[in-house]
């Protein structure tokens, strides 16, 4: 069989401090890429000049295109994924480091598992200055050896529908998922839609090897930094009607590809978590009238489910109708 043609999807915005580098590592692959597929988001710096110095040697085929105006991060990587011609597809930030075997991995993990629709590693935490941290992804993320084995045995959806642990760095998928994925509704992180939507669809595998070197720095826009108590409870309201708007989505989107197989109770599962997240961003004010629905919640098992188990139901006791925790 002829080995599958694996293009990679990058976003760049004035990323000149560290982009070379991550060029650097693409070209080091021991098995290359087809194509490397660029989309710019109009940098300022020099982004856009060591872009077309590394296309001009590059061992592979670099396509860099500029947009016309500033479009931001989501859309932006699902122009990169439209304008992909490969069999598989690997996202790619600007400012990490691959090892050398992450194509060669990812390519081995599809081949053995023909029916994974996506596979993510694991990635080893650095500074600026890629020095380590002594911090790997999973960790930080709560993707838990339990949680991994869930995954593998086909659960994936199960630990998404909790919490997100796929980081779009680590990430490759099949493109012919490409239509259920785009577009990408722009109030999502890419790699949190795309993630789910493909793990209601179709297996999953991962790879336990820390594939990337996930740079932070300043101006990373998510991270991969310890979650605290606290900040696993700082959440508002607002934010649960988000994630309800979201899962909606998501959901209305899987129901849009009715011949595509959706694992068997994704959606319930999906509208499940919509319910979830609507009632917690609609609790009222009286912490009294919040009893019996936080109750409800709690028995009917969904704080466990889709959210921090207990410590999210006493947040729900305790905060204010705005979000803010009550003093």
């Amino acid at each position: 069989m002829a080995q599958e043609r694996f293009s990679v999807a990058m976003c760049t915005y004035n990323g000149a401090r560290y982009i070379q580098e991550q060029l650097d590592s693409i070209a080091a692959q021991t098995r290359l890429p087809d194509e490397l597929i660029i989309c710019d988001d109009r940098s300022i710096d020099e982004t856009p000049g060591i872009i077309a110095r590394f296309a001009a040697r590059a061992p592979f085929s670099v396509h860099c295109h500029i947009n016309e105006k500033t479009i931001k991060s989501t859309e932006n990587f699902a122009q990169a994924i439209r304008l992909c011609t490969g069999d598989l597809i690997a996202l790619s930030d600007q400012d990490d480091v691959w090892r050398p075997r992450k194509l060669e991995c990812l390519t081995a993990a599809f081949a053995a598992a023909p029916a994974a629709a996506a596979v993510n590693s694991d990635a080893e935490i650095v500074d600026a200055g890629l020095r380590g941290l002594g911090q790997r992804l999973w960790e930080n993320i709560d993707f838990t050896p339990t949680g991994q084995r869930a995954a593998e045995s086909g659960r994936m959806i199960d630990i998404l529908l909790k919490h997100n642990v796929v980081t779009g760095a680590t990430l490759a998928f099949r493109a012919s998922y490409r239509d259920l994925i785009l577009p990408i509704p722009p109030s999502c992180f890419h790699d949190t839609w795309i993630a789910l939507l493909l793990a209601a669809v179709a297996d999953w595998a991962i790879i336990r090897d820390s594939l990337v070197l996930y740079r932070q720095h300043a101006h990373n826009q998510i991270g991969g930094g310890k979650r605290s108590i606290l900040k696993a409870l700082d959440n508002t309201g607002a934010v649960y009607a988000a994630e309800a708007r979201y899962c909606r989505s998501a959901r209305q989107r899987l129901l849009s590809f009715p011949n595509l197989f959706v694992n068997a109770g994704a959606l319930k599962k999906l509208q499940a978590k919509v319910s979830h997240l609507e009632a917690r961003a609609s609790l009222p004010r009286s912490p009294l009238q919040r009893w019996p629905i936080v109750l409800r919640e709690s028995t009917a098992g969904r704080y466990h489910l889709y959210s921090n188990g207990w410590m999210s139901a006493i947040r729900d006791l305790w905060r204010d109708s705005d979000g803010e925790a009550d003093r």
